[in-house]
Formats: C-alpha cells, sequence, structure tokens
C-alpha cells in the first residue's frame, strides 16, 4: 500500500480492479436457479452479516454457518481451510458467505470464487455460497452457476451495510 500511495502521489493512478472487469463481479440478486426457502435465506442474512462483522476486525473474510450458529470463521489458515473445517464440523447444509473489510482496497484485493471454491462447496455439502454484491468476482461463471444448479447450491450476492 506505501508504494501505491507514493506511485499515487507522483500523479499515477492505481485503479480498482472491478473498473476494468466488471464482467466478473457478482452483482446483487440469487445467481442460481435455486431459491433459498425461509429457513435458508435467514442463515444466509446472518453469515453475510456476520463475514461482514469478522472482515471489520481485518480477521478474515470468509465464514461458515449452519442454523445461525457459526461454525468457522476464517483467520490465518485461509478461505479453503476455513470452508473444510465449517463443513466438517456442520455437515451438508452449510451456508459459506465472504464479505469485505469496510475501506476494502480493492487496488490490490478483490475477494474471488471460482471453480475450486465450487468443488469445496460440492464436497462438503454447502447449501449455500453468499457474496458480497459488486464486491467480489466470480471466475469462470457460467460453469460455477452450472454446477451449483447441479449440486443443488444457490449462491446469492447480497448488498451489506458497511
Amino acid at each position: 500500500k506505501a508504494i501505491a500511495d507514493e506511485f499515487t502521489t507522483r500523479g499515477f493512478h492505481i485503479a480498482d480492479q472491478r473498473e476494468y472487469l466488471p464482467p466478473l463481479v457478482a452483482n446483487e440478486g440469487v445467481l442460481t436457479k435455486r431459491k433459498p426457502n425461509k429457513a435458508l435465506q435467514a442463515d444466509i442474512e446472518y453469515a453475510i452479516g456476520l463475514a461482514k462483522s469478522v472482515a471489520a476486525m481485518d480477521v478474515g473474510q470468509t465464514v461458515v454457518v449452519k442454523d445461525r450458529v457459526p461454525l468457522a470463521v476464517e483467520a490465518i489458515e485461509g478461505t479453503n481451510e476455513a470452508i473444510r473445517s465449517g463443513g466438517a464440523l456442520g455437515g451438508e447444509g452449510v451456508v459459506v458467505a465472504k464479505a469485505t473489510r469496510p475501506k476494502h482496497d480493492f487496488r490490490f484485493d478483490v475477494p474471488t470464487v471460482g471453480l475450486q471454491t465450487m468443488a469445496l462447496l460440492e464436497e462438503i455439502g454447502a447449501a449455500a455460497l453468499v457474496l458480497e454484491a459488486g464486491c467480489g468476482f466470480l471466475l469462470d461463471r457460467d460453469e460455477f452457476l452450472a454446477r451449483a444448479d447441479r449440486a443443488k447450491i444457490v449462491v446469492v450476492a447480497r448488498t451489506v451495510g458497511s
């Protein structure tokens, strides 16, 4: 960040990655054919709120919950291990959420999910993945969402307050 700030003071503009890659951004809404039922919607809302709170503490960006109970919070182990751990504890039907910190610097870090993430979600039998709308990248979107539909995993991009 210090190097980027120095470049900025010298007149260079370091862009938010989302500026140049808008097709990758997960925009607001349910992205899969399957829609969440009332119970799953409650877990989705709880999970993204918790992920946003955890990110605000600069701990991590991902949480795993089930029945509004936190099962895993990403820390130093990273997203994949948090998902595995939460899946092992909660079994099928967990909700995985990924959010950003307040004043997140998208020049260097855009939370991203892709086919590796989908493989983990399939492996643990996740019920849903919720991303913060407008803040993350969804790689290989068509294949990602097709696999989610086949596995009956709801994928939602949700706007959250800071």
